[in-house]
This record gives structure tokens, C-alpha cells and sequence, in this order.
């Protein structure tokens, strides 16, 4: 197992100079010593960082297959798909696009149904999945408006599930800051199983400004940031960068209530513009950016594109693209931190694929990496 606490050491230099090498406007999110340490890496070129897409969607073949009767039973899924066009992914979609667009592995994120039972169908495909796709690290539905619906999601996370969500409050009947003031939090007893089971809880959370669009909901940026602030220490994955809570973290008191927050890029080129990776690394830092591209919503190399093309520098782009999703979910070690690339192995893609993917994240289902990891420091938890 990795140390995260000297994570960077796993990942050396990317094998291509950084496309934009003048230094970036403000202040520096990557300090020299960092650079220092992932410059000199042992790991030298051909060798490249690992790729983590932290926010894709897969579905059971059922719902795919009668989509018009999921359609019916849960109003936001029948929102998000009622265009024939509207693409459902499987497992064996998600693995075909990861070979495509050069990504090692996704967190392929459950869905927030209202019903529970919907729920646990989700998750019965998602314990499946992390059993025969060692490249899919999937995170279990959940119904926090439900707390009988718990069981179901501690099961999923003793089988193997690497985190919970996506939540959709706007979707599920309740707020995130739901009795926060009061003390009674109506997430508690969620947070209380991820601290639990040491994983982190993601959700979905939107843009107060802006174009209207399917599945934009209502999940304010202040009910997520009074949620983070009542649980201190509780790693939280807040989606579509936040609905714009980053660009708060330059007020001290809001960046010290995100303390243990990530934010995903899920969506990104349908809502901001690339400068966003730039500004957002300021603000917060860049360890706290996850690359999501919300699969099949978009392309994975698409959305990766946007990252490429920012005004970043190599390291920092290794870390959004995969180096802090590998911290924060603690898979890798340090034989295992980066990727052999085609001049590696000769021109034999197939052969790469073969000999790279079969066994690099085969751990993570495995004895080799423990049920309960703290999320912060990759260390096994009783």
C-alpha cells in the first residue's frame, strides 16, 4: 500500500512537457517540494501517471433494456432519459470507453432513486461489477430519506463498494443541511456509516446561476457547505465543482468548512469554461480537484481534453487526472502508481491492455487492500 501521506512519490513526471510552460498567473497550488520529489521519481518516462475518472454512470442491463418503466418509477431518471438519445452504459460500456479514451480506471457512481428498492437493485449490480471489473470502483446508491435503506448500503460497502452516492437531494425529498441548525441532522446516520466504513459520500450539488437543464435541481451550494461544516473530518466528493463553492475558498472560514472536500469536474464542458481547473487550483488547491467527466453523459477523453488544454503545469495535471482520486481512495501502491505507455511495451495495444489492466487494479477487490480505509490516510481501519 501507498503511503498517501508522500503520495506524490508514486506519481513521476508525465512523459510530455506541459503544454503551457510559462508559470500560471497567482499564487502557486503545488508546492516546489512536490514538484521536486515527482520531477526526480524513479519512475522515469515511458512510464506515465495513472487516470482516474472520478464520476461515471452505469446502470444494470434491465434498466437499459426497459427504460421506459424506470422511467415511470422514478421521476428524475424519466427527466435525465426521455430522449431516446440519452445514452445508458453498462459495465462492459464503461470498460470499452476507459480502453478507448486511455483512462485506467472510474468510480462508476450509483444513482439517488427515490425508492429504496430501486436502491438495492442498483447496488446488487454494483457489488457484481466490483467483483469482475477491477477497473470500476463503484459507489453505492443510497436513500437518506429512508434510513431502513442503510442495511442495504452497509452491505454493498462490506462487499466491496468504495463510497456512497451519488446523493440527489433535489430528486429524493429532502436538503442536505436538513436540521443541521438544530443539531439533528437528517443525514447523520449516512455520515455515521461512512465514518463507519471509512469511504466518502458523494453528491450532487448545483449551480444557483445560470441555464436551467434536466437534473439541475436545487442543491445550493450553502446547504452542502452547512453539511461539510457539521461533520468535520468526513470526507465529502461534491459534484459539478460544487455548483461553484470553490470560488468561495478564498474566504478563510469557508475554506476551513471544506477542509476534507473534493470537487469533481463531472459535466464541466457543459457548464463552465476550461479556466475553470486554473481558478478552482487557486482557490482551494489543486489536490482537491477530481476529474469527472459524468460518462456517458460525455465523453471521456472529451472532457479530459479541457484539462490537457488548461493553464496547468504537468504535475498539477497528473493530480487532477488521477493522482488525487488514487489519494483519496488509497488503491495504489508504489509499483503500481503509474501506467506503462505504448513505447513501453512496443505498439501491441492489445498486449499492453492484456498485461496492464487484467492485474494492476485486481487488488482492489482482494485481500491486498483493506474493506475500511480512511479515506485521508490510506491506512486500514478496524
Amino acid at each position: 500500500m501507498c503511503n498517501l501521506r508522500d503520495t506524490v512519490r508514486c506519481e513521476a513526471a508525465p512523459t510530455a512537457p506541459a503544454s503551457h510552460p510559462q508559470r500560471h498567473r497567482g499564487r502557486s497550488t503545488t508546492s516546489d517540494a512536490a514538484k521536486d520529489r515527482l520531477e526526480s521519481s524513479a519512475l522515469a518516462p515511458p512510464w506515465r501517471p495513472v487516470r482516474v475518472d472520478a464520476h461515471i454512470h452505469i446502470f444494470p442491463p434491465e434498466v437499459a433494456r426497459d427504460r421506459e418503466r424506470f422511467r415511470r418509477l422514478d421521476p428524475t431518471f424519466g427527466e435525465l432519459y426521455a430522449r431516446p438519445r440519452a445514452r445508458l452504459a453498462t459495465a462492459e460500456d464503461a470498460i470499452a470507453e476507459l480502453d478507448r479514451a486511455g483512462f485506467d480506471c472510474a468510480i462508476a457512481v450509483g444513482w439517488g432513486w427515490r425508492d429504496p428498492a430501486l436502491c438495492a437493485l442498483h447496488n446488487d449490480y454494483l457489488v457484481d461489477v466490483a467483483r469482475a471489473h477491477s477497473r470500476l470502483l463503484p459507489f453505492a446508491a443510497a436513500q437518506p430519506a429512508d434510513e431502513r435503506s442503510l442495511d442495504g448500503v452497509d452491505r454493498a460497502l462490506a462487499a466491496g463498494l468504495r463510497g456512497i452516492g451519488e446523493l440527489m437531494p433535489h430528486a429524493q425529498g429532502y436538503d442536505l443541511d436538513d436540521g443541521v441548525a438544530a443539531g439533528r441532522a437528517r443525514l447523520a446516520p449516512l455520515v455515521d456509516l461512512a465514518r463507519a466504513r471509512g469511504v466518502p459520500i458523494l453528491t450532487h450539488v448545483s449551480e444557483p446561476v445560470g441555464h436551467s437543464y434536466p437534473g439541475k435541481g436545487s442543491v445550493a451550494p450553502a446547504g452542502f457547505l452547512a453539511l461539510a461544516a457539521a461533520f468535520p473530518g468526513q470526507p465529502f466528493i461534491s459534484a459539478h465543482w460544487g455548483g461553484g463553492l470553490p470560488f468561495y475558498g478564498l474566504m478563510p472560514e469557508v475554506r476551513a468548512a471544506m477542509a476534507a472536500v473534493w470537487f469533481d469536474s463531472a459535466a464541466s464542458p457543459f457548464l463552465y469554461q476550461p479556466e475553470v481547473y486554473r481558478v478552482v487550483a487557486t482557490c482551494i488547491g489543486v489536490e482537491r480537484i477530481l476529474f469527472g467527466s459524468d460518462y456517458p453523459l460525455l465523453p471521456i477523453d472529451r472532457a479530459a481534453r479541457e484539462v490537457d488544454g488548461a493553464d496547468l503545469d504537468a504535475a498539477e495535471r497528473a493530480a487532477i487526472l488521477g493522482g488525487n482520486a488514487a489519494r483519496l481512495l488509497g488503491f495504489l501502491d508504489n509499483g503500481d502508481s503509474r501506467a506503462p505507455t505504448p513505447a513501453e511495451e512496443g505498439t501491441d495495444r492489445s498486449a499492453l491492455q492484456s498485461r496492464q489492466r487484467a492485474g494492476r487494479f485486481s487488488r482492489l477487490t482482494g485481500a491486498g487492500v483493506p474493506r475500511s480505509t480512511d479515506p485521508r490516510t490510506g491506512e486500514g481501519q478496524p
